[in-house]
């Protein structure tokens, strides 16, 4: 079992005050783990299948920060589920 596996609470940031520290923008919250982060990660896996069923995007594509649906959506979607 590795670090990833692990119940973990997450807070995200990225007002953009943070920057300047080496925080993410909020627009480069969502692609920046799927991109530096190990591709075999079990929660990751979980966020790719999510963002393929949702909204019909594959971050393996290799597409740009700009073509992630944005964090506001992704989180709102969340959000109705749990709901």
């Amino acid at each position: 079992m590795s670090a990833y596996d692990d119940d973990l609470d997450v807070y995200l940031l990225g007002a953009g005050a943070s920057f300047v520290h080496g925080a993410r923008l909020t627009n480069q919250i969502l692609p920046y783990p799927l991109t530096h982060f190990p591709a075999n990660s079990s929660r990751l896996q979980t966020v790719r299948r999510f963002l393929h069923d949702v909204f019909a995007f594959d971050p393996r594509a290799g597409l740009g920060e700009e073509s992630y649906p944005s964090l506001v959506d992704v989180l709102s979607v969340v959000d109705m589920a749990l709901d």
